[in-house]
């Protein structure tokens, strides 16, 4: 039996009996059986509890590359007892080259409705869940919470906060982050960051060309534009070049300047020269006078890009990005206050 899956589910389950009986689970269904865990890290996905997506099922496909445990927590109404209705899925496999009864738990999937109280306070609940000998990840998948969100509480078990601030926008998960402590152990990762790479290699490229390299250091307007889903990217594309070419962004030309259009693009000039870069047939492409440079475009579904930045690892550089994006937005919302 070289693949298995094991179903498993119970509707209005309190957490502490969930927790009693998740270890039971994978040995009662392989009875004699001895199974191994090979996950490399926990995942923890935070979604509307009507959100129409099979996530089981996108966890699975997270698990072939990157072998986790996964928790969906899907809080739903807050009044009532505190319940859950929850499902287990768990994939066995043979364990390569063993003669023995010994198997392997490549991926664990435990999605859970919430109910009542748990539905709101469930941090401390999922915190023993939460394997602290591996890498942790929380990705948060509704709109941003409110700014008094308890971000504290969460850094004690879980290493890494996944954002897709292109599906809401960066200012507002800024806003729902202003207490977020700048000496966290939790790190920020942001899906929309991921969506800039082509962007950044072809600009990097660009940047070669003694004259491109000019324009960029000292340009006399800069303008973005592209669809709303886009907006988001294209301002860490911004901070980015602002960042490592260490523009003054108070100056009025410097300043972020966006509007919508149909395709994302930015556009710098300096004196009668114009750097375009823009999106054009899932290339990235970058034209100076004559000249242009080009690249295959990122991937950008959420899921993609997700893997994508299991496959990468720590981004140092986005740490940075974010810092000086974080702390350039909260200075602008003060000085508008």
């Amino acid at each position: 039996m070289p693949r298995q899956t094991i179903h498993w589910e119970r509707q209005g389950i309190s957490g502490p009996e969930l927790r009693r009986v998740l270890p039971t689970i994978v040995p009662s269904a392989l009875k004699e059986e001895v199974a191994l865990t090979e996950t490399v890290m926990t995942l923890i996905l935070y979604i509307d509890a009507d959100d129409p997506r099979d996530w089981s099922h996108i966890a699975e496909q997270i698990a072939a590359s990157h072998p986790a445990r996964v928790l969906i927590l899907r809080p739903a109404a807050t009044d009532g007892p505190s319940q859950l209705d929850a499902r287990v899925l768990a994939t066995i496999e043979d364990l390569p080259g063993s003669t023995t009864k010994h198997r392997v738990v490549f991926s664990e999937c435990l999605d859970m409705t919430l109910h009542g109280p748990v539905a709101t306070y469930w941090i401390d609940w999922v915190q023993p869940l939460i394997r602290s000998d591996l890498p942790s990840y929380l990705w948060w998948l509704k709109a941003p919470p409110a700014s008094r969100f308890r971000w504290d509480l969460l850094a004690g078990g879980i290493g890494y906060l996944v954002i897709d601030s292109d599906s809401t926008q960066l200012d507002k998960w800024v806003q729902a982050l202003r207490n977020f402590s700048p000496t966290s152990p939790m790190k920020i990762y942001d899906l929309a960051w991921v969506r800039t790479t082509a962007w950044r290699r072809v600009l990097a490229e660009a940047a070669d060309h003694g004259p491109v390299l000019d324009l960029m250091a000292t340009p006399d307007t800069v303008h973005f534009e592209g669809p709303p889903d886009q907006q988001s990217r294209m301002q860490y594309l911004w901070y980015w070049l602002s960042h490592q070419l260490r523009w003054n962004l108070y100056r009025p030309e410097l300043r972020w300047n966006w509007s919508p259009a149909d395709t994302a693009r930015g556009v710098l000039t300096k004196s009668g020269h114009e750097l375009v870069v823009a999106r054009e047939d899932n290339r990235i492409v970058a034209r100076y006078g004559t000249r242009h440079w080009s690249e295959a475009d990122a991937p950008e579904p959420a899921v993609e890009c997700f893997v994508q930045l299991m496959a990468d690892g720590p981004d140092a550089l986005f740490q940075s990005i974010w810092s000086y994006a974080y702390q350039h937005l909260l200075s602008e919302e003060t000085r508008h206050d």
